[in-house]
């Protein structure tokens, strides 16, 4: 970004699905630019671009030729998760109104807020991922400055004990049958 030229290709598993998905990485207006792309036919499933300002989520009923706004927007979108129990169900954290927030959609289009973290949470989400494979299992976990902040519905929120103190900047997970491990990077 600023300094390459052309673009980063590569195929992973994507963690929520476990299929193969195909990444693009290159850059828009001099920003990280990231779109991922069903392997096997080449539906768009995301598209984003970093951007501290003027932020929010859109969406594409047409694989990504159009795109028109959500009710997330003007604010900052940290991540989106997909809950690997109930299809077609998102999640994203948000900094609004000097909070964390957490929105949810059934499909893309149409999105809520869930709930909100506690203040002393902070206000700049890093990371969200969400595990488990029913409701009762499910865990919505957010990373901050303050720590890694956990909850079973969106609404109610706890740090997570055990782990070194400072921010969970990022964090991905593994899914193995009704298993599944969550890897968190801590920075003091």
């Amino acid at each position: 970004v600023g300094e390459g030229w052309g673009y980063h290709f590569a195929i992973e598993i994507d963690q929520d699905t476990f299929r193969p998905v195909l990444k693009v990485i290159g850059s828009f207006d001099d920003k990280a630019a990231f779109i991922s792309l069903n392997s096997v036919n080449g539906d768009l499933l995301q598209a984003k671009t970093q951007s501290l300002a003027g932020g929010g989520i859109l969406f594409s009923s047409d694989s990504g030729i159009t795109w028109e706004p959500t009710s997330v927007n003007h604010t900052f979108v940290a991540d989106l998760a997909i809950d690997p129990a109930q299809q077609m169900r998102a999640y994203a954290a948000v900094s609004k109104n000097g909070r964390i927030r957490l929105y949810a959609t059934d499909g893309g289009k149409h999105w809520h807020e869930v709930g909100a973290l506690p203040e002393i949470a902070g206000d700049w989400p890093y990371c969200l991922s969400i595990v488990g494979n029913d409701a009762s299992s499910r865990r919505i976990l957010v990373g901050e400055h303050s720590g890694l902040w956990e909850s079973t519905d969106g609404r109610s929120w706890k740090l997570v004990s055990g782990l070194p103190g400072g921010a969970a900047g990022w964090m991905a997970s593994a899914h193995s049958g009704d298993r599944y491990k969550v890897f968190v990077s801590i920075s003091q």
